[in-house]
């Protein structure tokens, strides 16, 4: 009886600890690299509280603008080089296209997904970004 009553006690412990493990578990929405982490070991942290800085680096996006004049000329889809100023040159491809120009620099932001599966791109690296318009069909007149 005593053995029954030590393993009762036993199961009761293991699923309060879990429960307590579960209650301090950190989950992310996304797959990703802890870059920072702003409080120490055996802190209490609010509800809400920042813990931990995750950054999704695959892909990683490279962000320009392009004018109004070669808005009509790119699409959702189309490839782009993209150099890096280690002066690694990575293909990404279009992602997004705003429709809302700037209204300091009448410019249009594009973003540019470029496949990072080994991390080796890090986040916030500059970068240039040269873009492929399609050719399109044209008829000269005289």
């Amino acid at each position: 009886d005593t053995a029954r009553s030590n393993l009762s006690l036993a199961k009761s412990q293991l699923d309060a600890a879990q429960a307590e493990l579960d209650r301090n578990e950190v989950k992310a929405p996304f797959d990703g690299v802890i870059d920072r982490v702003p409080v120490e070991l055996g802190s209490s942290v609010m509800q809400g509280g920042e813990v931990a800085t995750i950054l999704s680096l695959d892909p990683v996006i490279a962000r320009g603008e392009v004018s109004e004049r070669d808005l009509g000329y790119l699409k959702i889809g189309d490839k782009a080089n993209v150099r890096l100023v280690s002066g690694q040159n990575v293909e990404g491809i279009v992602r997004y296209i705003s429709r809302d120009a700037s209204s300091a620099t009448r410019t249009f932001r594009v973003e540019v997904a470029i496949p990072n599966a080994d991390g080796s791109v890090p986040a916030g690296m500059t970068a240039e970004i040269a873009l492929s318009a399609q050719p399109t069909d044209a008829v000269m007149l005289p």
